[in-house]
């Protein structure tokens, strides 16, 4: 979960706006792509911000939608089967406008009926309230933004109120045992099918790999340790 984007092929994906900058990750290379404008529209994974992450590093929208609502197959995953935590896939847009209309043509064409795991649902269009409320939350209590951070941040309330939403602090609670059940999660046989795939290739594990599946929580587990901490 780099939110990065660096391949041994194509070696590390800049960003469009200032090469000195990351595009995100993983879905950096769409990102880019579409924030440089070299399409209208595009596709991306996500299971911790790899399709959110991309959209905000290169100015453009992005959508996580719920899972099974955009069908995966032809995708290939290297957790593919695990439930702890599920990915999806999501489009990435210049506009908002682009998002809902890809999301409206797709599930128009009624997916589930050639893939049966997705759920049945059709676009429906909403009514949203006359206010909307949104939190933000200026630190998670274990890492403090940065002052340009800080500074957006303080931009994008500012947008916010001048358009009459209500914007509320957030204030964040036990961000470090949610990460520990997240990394459990996301490694529930402790790492070892990545493990598998990077010798299988001859590939050097990065020093951020390594330190993630080096944490205390990744480890494998048997069924039943893994329905514990599903709901813990």
């Amino acid at each position: 979960m780099h939110l990065e984007t660096n391949s041994n092929i194509y070696g590390r994906t800049v960003n469009p706006w200032n090469r000195n900058l990351s595009a995100g990750g993983s879905s950096g290379g769409e990102g880019a792509l579409v924030g440089f404008r070299g399409s209208p529209l595009g596709l991306g994974g996500d299971i911790g911000g790899s399709t959110r992450s991309p959209a905000a590093n290169n100015g453009v929208y992005g959508f996580k939608p719920t899972p099974f609502r955009v069908g995966n197959t032809g995708g290939m995953g290297l957790i593919a089967g695990q439930e702890g935590i599920i990915g999806c896939i999501g489009p990435l847009s210049p506009t908002l406008s682009g998002i809902e209309l890809f999301m409206k043509a797709y599930l128009d064409t009624m997916p589930w009926v050639r893939e049966d795991y997705l759920v049945p649902i059709p676009w429906r269009d909403v009514e949203l309230p006359k206010t909307l409320k949104i939190g933000i939350m200026w630190s998670d209590g274990i890492v403090k933004p940065h002052p340009p951070i800080h500074r957006a941040l303080s931009q994008v309330v500012n947008a916010l109120r001048s358009a009459d939403f209500e914007v509320v602090d957030w204030q964040s609670k036990d961000h470090d045992e949610c990460w520990k059940l997240t990394s459990a999660l996301y490694f529930e046989d402790g790492g070892d099918r990545l493990r598998h795939m990077l010798k299988a290739g001859d590939e050097q594990v990065l020093p951020l790999t390594e330190w993630l599946l080096g944490q205390e929580e990744v480890k494998a587990r048997s069924v039943e340790e893994v329905w514990d901490v599903s709901i813990a």
